[in-house]
């Protein structure tokens, strides 16, 4: 399981997406603003997900049940 580490807008005129394959992150990449009338601009939001270790996966989905089963 991974957990949202980050949220970001990246200008890519300015900088780079980050992608390093030697860390357990996962990013989704997509176009920003989401209403764009023109597609393809320079902006990017991007949201790093980070890999829980077992022991806080386990906790974390326990609290996902225990919510979802609250009134």
């Amino acid at each position: 399981e991974y957990r949202v580490a980050a949220i970001d807008v990246v200008d890519t005129t300015k900088q780079r997406v980050r992608m390093d394959a030697r860390e357990s992150v996962v990013l989704l990449v997509t176009c920003y603003p989401f209403d764009a009338v023109v597609p393809g601009g320079p902006l990017r939001y991007v949201v790093t997900g980070e890999l829980l270790a077992p022991a806080a996966a386990t906790a974390h989905r326990a609290l996902a049940v225990a919510q979802a089963a609250a009134p």
